[in-house]
């Protein structure tokens, strides 16, 4: 009876593990006031990052905005928490520059004109943009799952024409319950196949934030008992050993 016990309590803990989701990892962004640029075009004033693209809705302040990508093996994320941040008010005052409608690149075109600050925006009291941190999209290189996240080091505050610069910015990501690929059994002393993912595995850790926790070459189910083994289907197969 004690040993029924047991089992019962061990595969409720695992249950509650699974449905709680899979385990998060932190991470922390530094930026540098040194890698800040600033230009004036009339009245208005451009900051740069190093590094950073720009926000890209039209009429809101134009600020740098930095995308990352993790690695997340098989793994998906679930949400994103932001932990902690350390701010910095730069000295001084600004007028962001709107962001304008871009321009095609073509002879005889006619540009269009001024796209000037969206009020609901350039009259708020609160950092702009609210958020600092977010998740874009999850997509995948060869078996390996690659999260797109944007950080926005800089926030406006339109009324006080302050900016605000976030010098640290440390969070989590808490990840959903992997699943694992399978693959072909062919595949394992393939050597065309494993020049391919080396070179793949290189690749990504040379995109991602993450580079150790690149998990290429992708998890192979092995089964040890030939009478479970099933037929192929596409993508999956058994492996002996």
């Amino acid at each position: 009876m004690q040993k029924k016990k047991s089992v019962i309590i061990a595969v409720c803990l695992i249950l509650s593990l699974f449905s709680s989701g899979w385990t998060g990892d932190i991470f922390k962004i530094e930026i540098s006031p040194d890698d800040l640029n600033f230009k004036k075009v009339n009245s208005y004033d451009i900051v740069e990052l190093r590094g950073c693209s720009f926000t890209t809705k039209v009429g809101e302040p134009m600020l740098p905005v930095k995308s990352i990508f993790v690695a997340l093996g098989a793994k998906n994320i679930e949400k994103i928490k932001l932990i902690d941040v350390k701010k910095n008010e730069l000295p001084g005052t600004y007028n962001i520059l709107p962001v304008q409608t871009p321009q095609p690149f073509l002879i005889n075109h006619q540009t269009a004109g001024f796209d000037p600050p969206k009020q609901s925006v350039y009259l708020l009291s609160s950092p702009y943009p609210e958020i600092i941190i977010k998740h874009i999209h999850t997509g995948s290189l060869r078996w390996e799952n690659i999260g797109s996240i944007n950080i926005f080091p800089l926030q406006y505050n339109p009324s006080e024409k302050k900016l605000i610069l976030n010098t640290v910015i440390c969070f989590e990501i808490e990840y959903s319950t992997p699943t694992f690929p399978m693959l072909p059994s062919r595949f394992q002393k393939d050597d065309a196949f494993n020049t391919d993912m080396r070179i793949i595995k290189d690749m990504i850790k040379g995109l991602v934030i993450n580079p150790d926790d690149v998990s290429l070459p992708p998890f192979i189910k092995k089964i040890k008992n030939k009478k479970n083994l099933r037929p192929e289907e596409p993508g999956e197969a058994a492996v002996q050993f």
